[in-house]
Protein backbone atom coordinates (compact mmCIF):
# COMPACT_ATOMS: atom_id res chain seq x y z
CA UNK A 1 0.00 0.00 0.00
CA UNK A 2 2.88 2.67 1.00
CA UNK A 3 4.90 1.62 -2.38
CA UNK A 4 1.37 2.84 -4.54
CA UNK A 5 1.19 5.68 -2.42
CA UNK A 6 4.96 6.57 -3.40
CA UNK A 7 4.47 5.74 -6.80
CA UNK A 8 1.08 7.64 -7.15
CA UNK A 9 2.71 10.45 -5.20
CA UNK A 10 6.07 10.31 -8.02
CA UNK A 11 3.09 10.60 -10.92
CA UNK A 12 1.67 13.24 -9.46
CA UNK A 13 4.78 15.39 -9.17
CA UNK A 14 6.12 14.31 -12.64
CA UNK A 15 2.88 15.02 -14.09
CA UNK A 16 3.14 18.88 -12.07
CA UNK A 17 6.88 19.53 -13.34
CA UNK A 18 5.60 18.41 -16.84
CA UNK A 19 2.97 20.67 -17.30
CA UNK A 20 5.42 23.46 -15.59
CA UNK A 21 7.93 23.13 -17.41
CA UNK A 22 5.16 22.95 -20.87
CA UNK A 23 4.07 26.42 -20.08
CA UNK A 24 8.04 27.75 -19.67
CA UNK A 25 9.15 26.68 -22.36
CA UNK A 26 6.06 26.89 -24.76
CA UNK A 27 7.11 28.59 -27.89
CA UNK A 28 3.59 30.34 -28.25
CA UNK A 29 1.15 30.64 -30.99
CA UNK A 30 3.30 33.52 -33.14
CA UNK A 31 6.45 31.50 -32.74
CA UNK A 32 6.56 30.49 -36.05
CA UNK A 33 7.42 34.26 -37.48
CA UNK A 34 10.76 34.68 -35.61
CA UNK A 35 12.30 38.09 -34.34
CA UNK A 36 11.15 39.55 -31.40
CA UNK A 37 7.15 40.05 -30.42
CA UNK A 38 4.72 42.56 -28.48
CA UNK A 39 1.91 40.87 -26.31
CA UNK A 40 -1.42 42.36 -27.28
CA UNK A 41 -2.08 43.72 -23.90
CA UNK A 42 1.36 45.52 -24.09
CA UNK A 43 0.80 47.28 -27.54
CA UNK A 44 -0.29 50.98 -26.61
CA UNK A 45 -0.87 51.98 -30.33
CA UNK A 46 -4.01 53.16 -31.21
CA UNK A 47 -4.34 50.43 -33.99
CA UNK A 48 -2.13 47.38 -34.03
CA UNK A 49 -2.81 46.30 -37.59
CA UNK A 50 -1.21 43.27 -39.62
CA UNK A 51 -0.68 45.43 -42.61
CA UNK A 52 2.94 47.30 -44.04
CA UNK A 53 3.07 50.54 -42.91
CA UNK A 54 2.02 52.02 -46.28
CA UNK A 55 -1.24 49.89 -46.17
CA UNK A 56 -2.69 51.17 -43.21
CA UNK A 57 -4.33 53.92 -44.69
CA UNK A 58 -5.13 52.02 -47.54
CA UNK A 59 -9.16 51.47 -48.60
CA UNK A 60 -10.07 48.55 -46.70
CA UNK A 61 -10.51 45.99 -49.43
CA UNK A 62 -7.29 46.71 -50.73
CA UNK A 63 -6.16 46.01 -46.20
CA UNK A 64 -8.53 42.89 -46.82
CA UNK A 65 -6.51 41.51 -49.90
CA UNK A 66 -3.84 41.69 -48.56
CA UNK A 67 -4.30 40.35 -45.17
CA UNK A 68 -6.08 37.07 -47.23
CA UNK A 69 -3.14 36.67 -48.86
CA UNK A 70 -1.08 36.52 -46.31
CA UNK A 71 -3.40 34.10 -44.54
CA UNK A 72 -3.38 31.96 -47.44
CA UNK A 73 -7.32 31.54 -47.57
CA UNK A 74 -7.39 31.00 -51.04
CA UNK A 75 -5.31 27.83 -50.64
CA UNK A 76 -7.63 26.18 -48.34
CA UNK A 77 -11.09 27.50 -50.08
CA UNK A 78 -10.35 26.39 -53.50
CA UNK A 79 -10.37 22.64 -54.89
CA UNK A 80 -8.22 21.67 -57.77
CA UNK A 81 -9.81 23.45 -60.98
CA UNK A 82 -11.80 25.25 -59.21
CA UNK A 83 -12.64 28.91 -59.06
CA UNK A 84 -10.95 30.85 -56.37
CA UNK A 85 -12.71 30.75 -52.37
CA UNK A 86 -15.38 28.67 -54.01
CA UNK A 87 -14.47 25.87 -51.61
CA UNK A 88 -14.19 22.46 -52.51
CA UNK A 89 -10.90 21.54 -51.27
CA UNK A 90 -11.18 17.78 -49.95
CA UNK A 91 -8.70 17.57 -46.93
CA UNK A 92 -8.08 13.54 -46.14
CA UNK A 93 -7.94 12.80 -42.57
CA UNK A 94 -7.52 9.22 -41.23
CA UNK A 95 -10.89 9.37 -39.78
CA UNK A 96 -12.62 10.66 -43.40
CA UNK A 97 -12.78 13.97 -45.69
CA UNK A 98 -13.35 17.13 -44.29
CA UNK A 99 -14.48 19.84 -47.43
CA UNK A 100 -13.36 23.17 -47.51
CA UNK A 101 -16.23 26.01 -47.68
CA UNK A 102 -17.55 28.62 -50.29
CA UNK A 103 -16.22 31.90 -49.05
CA UNK A 104 -17.42 33.86 -51.76
CA UNK A 105 -20.67 36.29 -51.07
CA UNK A 106 -22.86 33.97 -52.90
CA UNK A 107 -26.00 34.34 -50.31
CA UNK A 108 -27.16 30.98 -50.79
CA UNK A 109 -24.23 28.30 -50.73
CA UNK A 110 -21.51 30.94 -49.62
CA UNK A 111 -21.22 33.76 -46.47
CA UNK A 112 -22.92 36.59 -47.95
CA UNK A 113 -25.94 36.83 -45.16
CA UNK A 114 -22.91 36.76 -42.97
CA UNK A 115 -22.80 39.56 -40.63
CA UNK A 116 -19.83 40.96 -38.99
CA UNK A 117 -19.97 38.97 -35.75
CA UNK A 118 -20.51 35.50 -37.92
CA UNK A 119 -17.45 36.53 -39.69
CA UNK A 120 -15.43 36.93 -36.54
CA UNK A 121 -16.66 33.80 -34.99
CA UNK A 122 -15.73 31.70 -38.20
CA UNK A 123 -12.15 33.08 -38.14
CA UNK A 124 -11.48 33.91 -34.65
CA UNK A 125 -13.41 31.50 -32.66
CA UNK A 126 -13.76 27.86 -35.25
CA UNK A 127 -17.58 28.22 -35.03
CA UNK A 128 -19.96 28.72 -38.63
CA UNK A 129 -23.34 30.73 -37.97
CA UNK A 130 -25.06 27.77 -36.86
CA UNK A 131 -22.82 26.80 -34.24
CA UNK A 132 -20.91 23.88 -35.80
CA UNK A 133 -17.58 23.84 -35.01
CA UNK A 134 -14.70 23.85 -37.66
CA UNK A 135 -12.08 22.22 -36.24
CA UNK A 136 -9.44 20.20 -37.59
CA UNK A 137 -10.41 21.92 -40.67
CA UNK A 138 -10.55 25.70 -39.87
CA UNK A 139 -6.71 27.03 -38.58
CA UNK A 140 -8.65 29.13 -36.07
CA UNK A 141 -6.02 29.45 -33.64
CA UNK A 142 -4.10 30.67 -35.79
CA UNK A 143 -6.22 33.39 -35.94
CA UNK A 144 -7.41 34.54 -32.42
CA UNK A 145 -4.77 37.24 -32.00
CA UNK A 146 -6.12 38.94 -35.50
CA UNK A 147 -7.87 42.38 -34.63
CA UNK A 148 -11.61 42.25 -35.47
CA UNK A 149 -10.36 45.43 -37.76
CA UNK A 150 -8.24 43.33 -39.49
CA UNK A 151 -10.28 40.12 -40.03
CA UNK A 152 -13.44 42.83 -40.99
CA UNK A 153 -11.26 44.06 -43.89
CA UNK A 154 -10.48 40.26 -45.19
CA UNK A 155 -14.59 39.92 -45.51
CA UNK A 156 -14.59 42.98 -46.76
CA UNK A 157 -11.92 41.91 -49.36
CA UNK A 158 -14.28 38.82 -49.65
CA UNK A 159 -17.57 40.56 -50.06
CA UNK A 160 -16.24 42.79 -52.93
CA UNK A 161 -15.66 39.48 -55.32
CA UNK A 162 -18.15 38.02 -57.39
CA UNK A 163 -20.42 35.90 -55.64
CA UNK A 164 -19.91 32.27 -56.79
CA UNK A 165 -22.94 29.48 -56.35
CA UNK A 166 -21.19 26.45 -55.50
CA UNK A 167 -22.76 24.15 -52.93
CA UNK A 168 -20.77 22.97 -50.26
CA UNK A 169 -19.78 19.18 -50.24
CA UNK A 170 -20.60 17.38 -47.17
CA UNK A 171 -18.22 15.92 -45.06
CA UNK A 172 -17.23 12.12 -44.79
CA UNK A 173 -16.45 10.95 -41.52
CA UNK A 174 -16.69 7.74 -40.02
CA UNK A 175 -18.21 6.72 -36.62
CA UNK A 176 -17.59 8.61 -33.92
CA UNK A 177 -16.42 11.96 -35.73
CA UNK A 178 -19.39 12.20 -37.57
CA UNK A 179 -21.47 12.27 -34.89
CA UNK A 180 -19.05 14.15 -32.80
CA UNK A 181 -19.47 17.30 -35.63
CA UNK A 182 -22.95 16.64 -36.33
CA UNK A 183 -23.79 17.79 -32.08
CA UNK A 184 -21.31 20.77 -32.43
CA UNK A 185 -23.79 23.31 -32.27
CA UNK A 186 -24.90 21.51 -28.96
CA UNK A 187 -21.65 21.42 -27.54
CA UNK A 188 -21.10 25.27 -28.71
CA UNK A 189 -23.79 26.28 -26.58
CA UNK A 190 -22.64 24.53 -23.51
CA UNK A 191 -19.17 25.97 -23.69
Amino acid sequence: MRKTITVLVAAIILVVAGVVLWRVFNPGPLAFAGGTSVPLDDYHAANPTGVPADLKGADVVKRGEYLARAADCVVCHTSPGGQQYAGGLAIPLPFGTLYSTNITPDKATGIGDYSDEDFLNTIQRGFRRDGARLYPAMPYPSYTYMTDADALAIKAYLFSLAPVRSANRANTLGFPFKSALAYGPMVALLQ
